[in-house]
């Protein structure tokens, strides 16, 4: 049942009281016309009301046209400005038992055309695992939305903006779609720029559950160890540990933490991690560094900077060909009283 019906229904009801005639010195006029055109921009009337007996104004669209508090000499009604594409018509109706209710029809013209997406509208980034996203719109035209991949589909277009879905992503490299939205009467089109993340390339990179699955440890025994407490970096995923050093600096070590990645596109990559911890007092001979080796089993590296107090991200952007490399970190210390340096380290991530 839509409101306009319950609106005479709720009229009905209130005069179901009336008499076929009025009584002998009854009074009730309205003095205002019964169909009157108006513009699209907000605007208040008066009406103005004689009546004998207590008389009811009501609007059939309250949710745009409200009525004002009613006096003696009338009433007030305001009508909100129209931003819809077309003209929209409603009725005030005024009831005073014993006398037929009186319906001034208004039309209210159509508003300016006008459309916009606002700039962080604009851009859209998916899990790897996909969904759907909403795209917000304002305006009072119509228009459409032309999605340059098959992938990244639109659906429930309103004035109010439209759904963006995309399946899981099973490819290792991020994909990118755009969607352009054409509006009608000349409005310039927009262009929004959709990402989807692709499967991880580097594994279990925050050590979850203090598990150091798909990391391989050589080097000193023992060097390496996992641990969580309540200093631990911002942001980290649920049940994350770091890396650390499990072996006095003093005494002196040396080892590598790394992955093997096979079957991965060539191209330019860049391995990043948090760390914490203390660069010691040898940075001659000590030194926790980033590391890629390659298909042919050669090593570059990228030294850390320990920040001494707190977390900091360190990266190190290389080149992959053949498909494969393994990647992490090589951490040593010549030993002795003034090798002092400590480390914590998680988050890994291949971009």
């Amino acid at each position: 049942m839509n409101l306009k019906t319950i609106f005479y229904i709720s009229l009905t009801i209130l005069l179901a009281s009336c008499t076929s005639e009025p009584e002998i010195n009854k009074v009730f006029e309205v003095n205002f016309e019964q169909t009157k055109n108006i513009g699209n921009g907000g605007e208040t009337f008066f009406v103005p009301v004689v009546s004998t007996d207590n008389y009811v104004p009501m609007s059939s669209k309250s949710e745009w046209c409200t009525v004002g508090e009613k006096t003696n000499e009338g009433f007030s009604f305001t009508v909100l400005p129209n931003t819809l594409s077309t003209d929209r018509t409603f009725d005030i109706v005024v009831a005073a038992v014993g006398f037929p209710f009186y319906k001034v029809t208004i039309t209210q013209a159509a508003g300016d055309p006008n459309f916009s997406v606002e700039i962080e509208e604009r851009s859209k980034t998916f899990a790897q695992s996909g969904g759907n996203l909403q795209v917000v719109v304002s305006g009072n035209v119509e228009y459409t939305v032309e999605s340059s991949q098959e992938w990244c589909t639109v659906s429930n277009i309103t004035m109010t903006g439209f759904k963006i879905t995309a399946p899981a992503n099973t490819g290792i490299s991020q994909r990118i779609a755009t969607l352009l939205i054409k509006p009608t009467l000349g409005f310039p089109n927009v262009t929004i720029n959709v990402k989807q993340a692709g499967q991880a390339i580097l594994l279990n990179g925050s050590f979850v559950n203090g598990s150091m699955n798909s990391w391989t440890t050589s080097g000193t025994n023992g060097l390496f160890s996992l641990g969580t407490d309540q200093y631990i970096a911002p942001n980290s995923p649920t049940g994350a540990y770091y890396a650390k050093n499990n072996i006095s600096a003093t005494t002196g070590f040396e080892g590598r933490l790394i992955q093997k990645l096979t079957n991965i596109p060539d191209g330019n990559y860049t391995l990043s991690c948090q760390v914490a911890g203390y660069p010691g007092n040898s940075p001659a001979t000590d030194g926790l560094y980033l590391i890629v080796i390659n298909k042919n089993g050669e090593e570059s590296q990228s030294k850390i900077t320990l920040p001494s107090g707190g977390w900091k991200a360190n990266s190190f952007s290389f080149a992959v060909t053949g498909g494969e490399c393994s990647v992490g970190i090589y951490a040593k210390t010549a030993g002795g009283t003034i090798s002092t340096m400590s480390f914590k380290v998680m988050n890994f991530d291949l971009q």
